[in-house]
């Protein structure tokens, strides 16, 4: 790390101890106030309330500098689903030159199906179900990487296609009566990612941190048995609850995107009420709706531009949670994703980089822009062009996102 960056470390590691120790004694001092009882018949202090809120939050930030005795912490996803998560619909040679790269600081272990399976890789194309198919990782990684440019951070990626949440050969979660076989599975797996994690970054100086599971599955439970739709509200929580269990995270960011209103999935509206349904009832948990969302010629699949959408797009909802704020230790660069004019690879010429702050230091702005002009008229939804301030998610959202990522 650089001269700031250890000055900032130092100064949270001898701050926090002696703020916790001031706001302790506060605490013991503070007086019992006379409040009115609330319905429940508790009584709050708001003097001690706040003081404790911000002994809490000490804690939180010596915790989030020091990580692992005193390491960095890598976030760490985990992606997970049937075939569209798995990416079969997909084809690398519709990216472009440029979204062929890898994403140089994001590692990727895949497993259960697909290629490159049981080993730590840079992420990029290629880890879908052979080297010439993505899935939802590709896109949300390129953002994430996009907006946090330095940080370090990790995916672990398990689906496999064709496959059932309500059944015990499927993902069938513990608290539903599980564990179904392709769960199981995936715990051995996490496993095994994470024994092997030093394969992704140095442990002496990196520590994985669970800061995210994606979600993408639901057709085969929509396909023709009305009873496992019917129980995919109820099974998808307890997926949720259990993953959560399993990271020690209760509050771990989900998302979830939905699956396609296609006639093929007879049962599809039941299913995708229940995405939205257990979305609104959980905390930290948000879906992205794929209605009428270009399919490959299978007619099943999404294809290429609907799954750079669909990955885009997550990464939008998970970086509108106010979750990284409890500990994440770099300054994001606020970048915007909007409809735009794709260029043809021979004209993108030129990319200049701009970035504006604020009195304090902080990037508020930067932008990517090529100085070539567009000559096509194809409209790609993700291309980033310009940063701002003032933009909400329009047409796929159900919520105005925060100042981090912004789609127009």
């Amino acid at each position: 790390m650089g001269i700031f960056s250890n000055g900032f470390y130092l100064y949270r590691s001898l701050f926090t101890p002696i703020l916790t120790y001031i706001i302790t004694k506060l605490l013991s001092a503070a007086p019992a106030c006379s409040i009115p009882p609330k319905a429940n018949g508790m009584k709050k202090n708001p003097l001690r309330t706040a003081l404790l809120s911000l002994t809490v939050a000490a804690i939180a930030t010596s915790a989030s500098a020091d990580g692992d005795s005193g390491k960095t912490v890598v976030p760490l996803f985990l992606f997970s689903g049937q075939s569209n998560m798995v990416g079969l619909g997909t084809n690398t040679s519709q990216l472009s030159q440029e979204e062929r790269e890898d994403v140089e600081n994001i590692k990727i272990y895949q497993e259960s199906e697909g290629a490159h399976k049981g080993e730590w890789l840079t992420l990029g194309p290629g880890f879908g179900g052979s080297n010439s198919q993505f899935g939802v990782e590709l896109f949300f990684g390129r953002v994430l990487a996009d907006t946090f440019p330095d940080k370090k951070m990790a995916f672990i990626k398990d689906a496999v296609s064709g496959t059932f949440l309500g059944q015990s050969g499927g993902w069938l979660p513990p608290s539903s009566g599980g564990p179904g076989t392709l769960y199981a599975n995936m715990m051995n797996h996490i496993e095994d990612a994470l024994e092997s994690f030093n394969d992704a970054f140095d442990t002496s100086e990196y520590v994985p941190r669970w800061a995210g599971f994606i979600w993408h599955q639901g057709e085969f439970d929509a396909w023709n048995d009305r009873s496992l739709a019917e129980k995919y509200e109820e099974n998808l929580t307890n997926l949720i609850s259990d993953i959560r269990a399993m990271t020690k995270d209760e509050n771990l960011p989900v998302i979830i995107p939905m699956i396609a209103n296609n006639s093929t999935w007879q049962h599809n509206a039941i299913v995708r009420e229940a995405e939205i349904t257990v979305a609104a009832n959980t905390e930290n948990c948000d879906t992205t709706d794929t209605k009428d969302f270009p399919l490959a010629t299978d007619g099943v699949h999404y294809n290429t531009e609907s799954m750079k959408r669909i990955g885009t797009t997550c990464a939008i909802r998970w970086l509108a949670m106010d979750y990284i704020d409890d500990w994440w230790d770099t300054i994001p660069v606020p970048v915007t994703y909007r409809p735009g004019r794709k260029a043809s690879p021979s004209c993108m010429t030129s990319v200049r980089a701009l970035k504006t702050f604020d009195l304090s230091g902080r990037v508020v702005g930067a932008s990517r822009k090529s100085s070539a002009m567009f000559r096509n008229s194809q409209v790609s939804p993700l291309l980033l062009i310009e940063t701002g301030d003032f933009s909400t998610v329009s047409g796929v959202s159900r919520q105005q996102v925060s100042g981090r990522v912004r789609m127009k």
